[in-house]
């Protein structure tokens, strides 16, 4: 077996962004590798918007993006943009659906992103090493010596035939540039899990700590569970030490450990943050967003008064889900068989001001494994404006790994292509000796 190969380019990781950088530096006639962890290419792209793929979004602007350094991060996104990204896309045969603004392929699976792009690589002679662990590099004059190690399964004859034994050869491969697209490890189960921190640590790069963002919250409250698989309009807002940090309306989704949805994956990151700096962390819920404050204590006035003979339990029915309402009722102690007709005005007070705000303290995130991204990664005051390495020239990196996180909807997505063409883009200048312009 060949245990040494050389490419112009090596890019580590065959997610969005890698992916996207090895077509545009194959179209450009460069000798291209990827390196994936994995036995396929974009398993990660392959789960996004619940596996229908959402890779951009017609609404486009800074606001939708959340890291410290979003203006630099947004510049590079205008460069490629979303109609940019959308072009590209329908030059490989992937034509697009609209809904609100999200950009979907028209067949409305991820797998056709996927297959554009591995069929496009596959064209250009790119090689795909599969099951290939990245380990380390070093740099010897002008280029990268990068060892990796690649399993092989391989049938054991003592043992039973379903059963498969991995043995793992090192490879050696030198690149005179090397991208760096791992991505994190959100949404990776354990055992796939790589150490990016570790890397970066071992090379000197400063970068920020990883913690999930658009992620599941968990709740410290024993009557939560009562809600469970309940999804309703609702606005949450995340307040730390008292202040009000961020908030989003749409479908709250309720589970026996706290809150779900796309609202509290929209402002679950500045929830994790917080945890992690050992901060004071609730969720307002606003259960009823459509009313103001006058009109809900007009309605359920109105509900009471006709309600008369009803118990509690039942009197709201036909206004807010029953097991949604339950929660509410039991989190701020009323009897639930309690008749109507006992309710006085202080106890419709009471609800009106439940349904607007119920707090629940927040303890903690469901974990990377469950979050759609991670905040935190590369700092850009580790990289020149075309995201290579300040400290090791040749060195580059895009996607995930760098310090941006955006918002539901196909903002990360939009990050990966995008950061992958600012690299691209300046590595194809210096070959064509045009520069990066």
């Amino acid at each position: 077996m060949k245990d040494f190969f050389e490419y112009d380019c090596l890019i580590v990781g065959a997610g969005a962004s890698g992916l996207f950088a090895a077509s545009l530096l194959s179209t450009a006639g460069l000798k291209c590798a990827v390196v994936e962890a994995n036995n396929k290419l974009a398993a990660k792209l392959l789960q996004t918007g619940n596996g229908k793929c959402n890779f951009t979004n017609l609404n486009l602007n800074e606001e939708n993006y959340q890291n410290e350094d979003r203006d630099k991060a947004f510049a590079i996104i205008k460069e490629f943009d979303n109609k940019e990204v959308i072009n590209y896309f329908k030059e490989l045969g992937v034509l697009t659906k609209i809904r609100d603004g999200y950009v979907y392929p028209r067949s409305e699976t991820a797998l056709s992103v996927v297959n554009a792009l591995r069929l496009d690589i596959e064209s250009k002679k790119v090689k795909q090493f599969l099951n290939c662990s990245f380990k380390s590099f070093k740099k010897e004059g002008d280029y990268f010596l990068v060892n990796c190690l690649e399993k092989m399964e391989e049938n054991s004859k003592k043992q039973e035939a379903s059963k498969k034994q991995e043995a793992s050869f090192p490879i050696t491969i030198k690149a005179k540039k090397l991208i760096i697209a791992t991505g994190t490890n959100a949404s990776i189960d354990n055992k796939r899990k790589s150490n990016q921190e570790e890397f970066l640590k071992n090379m000197s790069i400063k970068y920020k700590k990883f913690l999930p963002a658009l992620v599941a919250l968990k709740a410290d409250n024993k009557f939560i569970k009562l809600a469970k698989g309940v999804r309703a309009l609702g606005k949450v807002t995340i307040l730390v030490d008292g202040k009000e940090i961020a908030s989003d309306i749409g479908e709250i989704q309720y589970a026996d450990y706290g809150i779900s949805g796309i609202p509290v994956f929209q402002v679950s990151r500045y929830a994790t943050a917080a945890i992690n700096d050992k901060r004071k962390v609730y969720a307002s819920l606003d259960i009823t967003p459509d009313f103001t404050k006058e009109e809900l204590f007009e309605n359920v006035s109105l509900i009471v008064k006709n309600g008369q003979t009803k118990l509690l339990r039942e009197l709201f029915d036909g206004f807010i889900n029953h097991k949604l309402m339950e929660f509410i009722l039991k989190n701020i102690n009323m009897d639930l068989d309690i008749k109507a007709s006992n309710l006085t005005s202080k106890d419709i007070d009471k609800i009106c001001k439940a349904l607007k705000n119920t707090s629940l303290e927040i303890t903690d995130s469901k974990g990377e494994n469950f979050a759609q991204v991670l905040q935190g990664g590369v700092l850009f005051s580790e990289l020149t404006p075309d995201l290579e390495s300040k400290k090791y020239p040749g060195l580059y990196f895009c996607g995930e790994i760098v310090d941006v996180d955006g918002m539901c909807g196909g903002y990360n997505l939009q990050w990966a292509f995008s950061s992958a063409h600012k690299l691209s883009k300046k590595i194809i200048g210096e070959y064509s000796g045009t520069g990066s312009n």
